[in-house]
């Protein structure tokens, strides 16, 4: 058996401190102690990921927000959820997200703000420009929103 002395953090005497008193711990006791230490251990870390995925979840979430009010403010792109998608409801077989980008390049935005507005990258933003040249045979972004204001694209 082990004596141990437990620190005294002030200069009282002792036996006026009783967290000072010697302790008796076995070998046994003290390894469910030591076991007892690392379960808390391990639940506090639990904790402490759960709540950093936690916060991660909300930061997301925030960032879905601020995306949408970029949208709304930027592309001016009103969504109709009772409008069921169909693929050939603009001119020239164009999609409806090419049809979005058509508008957003009429309404004079860059290929990067376009892209934020629609929460895609750029790439895919040129993909689609170039998809949509090539359906209404058109060769610049000038030539597009000349389209896109005959066709009264929304």
């Amino acid at each position: 058996m082990q004596t141990l002395r437990r620190h005294n953090p002030t200069h009282v005497a002792d036996d006026q401190w009783p967290a000072t008193a010697p302790v008796d711990l076995d070998t046994a006791s003290g390894c469910a102690c030591l076991r007892r230490i690392c379960d808390a251990e391990r639940q506090i870390s639990e904790a402490l990921d759960a709540a950093r995925a936690s916060i991660a979840h909300c930061e997301r979430a925030l960032e879905l927000v601020a995306g949408a009010r970029r949208l709304a403010t930027v592309g001016h792109i009103q969504s109709q959820p009772n409008q069921p998608e169909c693929r050939n409801a603009y001119p020239d077989r164009l999609t409806t997200r090419e049809a979005e980008v058509l508008h957003l390049i009429a309404a004079g935005h860059s290929n990067r703000k376009i892209a934020e507005a629609l929460f895609i990258s750029p790439r895919t933003i040129e993909r689609h420009i170039a998809n949509i040249y090539l359906k209404i045979d058109v060769h610049s972004k000038g030539e597009a929103t000349a389209y896109a204001l005959r066709h009264d694209m929304p």
